[in-house]
């Protein structure tokens, strides 16, 4: 089984539900399986197989999931590399796989100029405009409804590869089966209460997947997801409204920037806050509260590419107790492991294990750094640094690799940091065996920020107009960039 069948389970016993919203479409579950049927037989009509990879990018639309549903139903494998990577990164991923097919929008289809690995792939589809040498992809089909199949598929053949550099700068394949997103939409359907009926603004592309499976319909939030820390603000508040959305998931980047203008605003008809893909601090679960009054649920969710989700934490379970420690530099509490999920601290490194956590990468390039066996179970090395309660909860530390001489971690200073002000953002640096305190000046608590330091014998505070952050979701401090920053104007 793969996770176009629960599509098809959705399309038979509640054909009329709708199943994905963009700010141009509207599909139910029996008009998104008539489209990934009609879909699947023009890949194949265009010479695609079984097995073949096919290369996305694409905007987040109705048009990029039946295109990845689509070659889900044909037994195919979809491949996603950032748009915005150097030639040198996106060339190196093309290399590792044979990639058959091209998948974009009609502006993606120029990056055809740029990277020679796309001119080699001769089978080609657009969205829109006008694009040489490529077939034009028909969202919904037609009304011939092709009783195109799904295709029988291993539960371990590969169905959905993404490339991620992690701290080495070199491309890791991150190859998940048939049988690994079905158990991870489990792990997910159980930690996020997924039920159908429900209607979910979404940001984040896994839950997409999840949501349709679980038959709950997906509201894409209309605004540009490719850059979470600027959104549309009023596009998305219009869209929770006119769609009668009920939950939200995501990053924490995007509801800084959905909230941050709103003194005073209310978001009354959303039932249920989730976000995550980012560290979560206490004053950003606050803010949900004001905003969301009526909600049942606000929980910050801990997770990574290879291990989503591992821990959960609820707003009302964050004890003032808790508070006071994350203040004081414990850490920043991320709640209790979801079912199903093993876990341990090995020198300081948290270790997780289970159905849904990668065991190995494409071609196994980065298992040896990230992949250890013991007792004969395969467990993944997060790079977070943390702790586990004897009360079973998790406490994160930060990056492994954003190491120091000091006996404080960086992160658990920024934690502390974060209850200071509630906009701008801190990191921490350890230059020349010194550690100094960078703070945005939009940070309005230069005695606090003094005291702080104090606290955790930083001997030096400088202000920064903007700290960089990583790009996928703008929410975690790009150190070696900031480094960079510093050695500049130094």
């Amino acid at each position: 089984m793969n996770l176009v069948e629960r599509l098809e389970e959705h399309s038979r016993d509640r054909p009329e539900a709708i199943a994905l919203v963009d700010r141009n479409h509207r599909f139910t579950f029996a008009e998104l399986s008539r489209a990934t049927r009609h879909g699947a037989a023009q890949l194949v009509s265009e010479g695609l197989r079984r097995g073949d990879a096919v290369l996305f990018f694409h905007p987040v639309s109705v048009e990029l999931y039946t295109g990845l549903l689509s070659v889900m139903r044909a037994g195919m494998k979809a491949v996603f590399i950032d748009p915005s990577a150097s030639p040198e990164f996106f060339a190196a991923c093309c290399r590792k796989l044979e990639i058959s097919g091209f998948f974009g929008s009609g502006k993606a289809h120029l990056l055809r100029l740029k990277h020679r690995e796309l001119r080699k792939i001769r089978i080609r589809f657009h969205t829109s405009g006008w694009v040489p040498r490529s077939t034009r992809w028909a969202a919904r089909g037609d009304s011939s409804e092709e009783r195109f199949p799904v295709v029988e598929t291993a539960g371990d053949d590969h169905a959905l590869i993404t490339f991620t550099s992690g701290s080495t700068g070199t491309p890791k394949g991150v190859a998940r089966s048939h049988r690994f997103l079905l158990n991870q939409h489990a792990s997910l359907e159980r930690s996020l209460g997924l039920q159908a009926g429900q209607t979910d603004l979404v940001t984040l592309p896994i839950f997409t997947l999840a949501n349709l499976a679980s038959g709950v319909t997906s509201v894409l939030a209309d605004t540009d997801l490719a850059n979470p820390g600027k959104v549309d603000r009023d596009q998305v508040i219009n869209q929770i409204s006119s769609e009668k959305v009920d939950r939200i998931v995501a990053s924490p980047a995007f509801f800084d920037s959905l909230l941050a203008e709103g003194d005073g605003l209310e978001i009354g008809e959303v039932d249920k806050v989730f976000t995550g893909g980012a560290p979560v601090f206490p004053r950003l679960l606050d803010l949900l509260r004001q905003r969301f009054p009526n909600a049942s649920e606000i929980s910050a969710v801990y997770g990574s590419t290879e291990a989503e989700p591992i821990a959960e934490l609820s707003y009302r379970d964050i004890g003032e107790d808790d508070l006071v420690r994350m203040q004081q530099g414990d850490g920043l509490l991320a709640g209790r492991p979801v079912p199903g999920l093993g876990i341990k601290i090995v020198e300081g490194e948290i270790l997780v294990t289970g159905e849904h956590v990668l065991k190995g990468y494409l071609r196994g390039e980065g298992d040896a750094e990230t992949k250890v066996e013991i007792d004969g179970e395969i467990w993944h090395r997060t790079g977070d640094l943390g702790r586990l309660e004897e009360d079973g909860r998790l406490w994160l530390l930060g990056r492994k690799a954003v190491v120091n001489q000091s006996a404080i971690t960086p992160f658990a200073v920024e934690c502390a940091a974060s209850f200071l002000s509630e906009k701008g953002r801190t990191a921490i640096l350890e230059l020349e065996g010194e550690l100094i305190l960078f703070a945005e000046k939009e940070v309005d608590a230069s005695d606090q920020l003094k005291r702080l330091a104090d606290q955790f014998g930083i001997t030096q505070i400088r202000m920064l107009d903007k700290i960089p952050m990583d790009r996928r979701h703008n929410a975690k401090v790009d150190y070696p960039a900031l480094r960079e920053l510093v050695s500049v104007r130094s």
